[in-house]
């Protein structure tokens, strides 16, 4: 089983790519979301972006959790309806 950071590294090195997608590190990081991951402050994908990069890498995988993906984004907009 890999470590922790080891399975960190692995997923920047897969999520290259998609990283690619919306434009590089440098048109991502200024409306990244900054979450706490084991007391570190971590800055992540905008839900909007990580969608974009889904879409677009068109991977099955990718595509299986844009559904969620998707609803969850209209939930915090305030659109789930409920």
């Amino acid at each position: 089983m890999l470590h922790f950071a080891e399975r960190i590294v692995a997923a920047l090195v897969e999520s290259h790519c998609e990283f690619v997608i919306v434009g590089g590190y440098d048109a991502i990081i200024g409306h990244a979301v900054e979450m706490d991951v084991a007391g570190h402050a971590v800055k992540v994908l905008a839900l909007e972006d990580l969608i974009r990069t889904k879409r677009a890498a068109g991977r099955p995988k990718d595509l299986a959790v844009l559904p969620v993906l998707e609803a969850t984004l209209q939930m915090l907009e305030g659109k789930g309806g409920a």
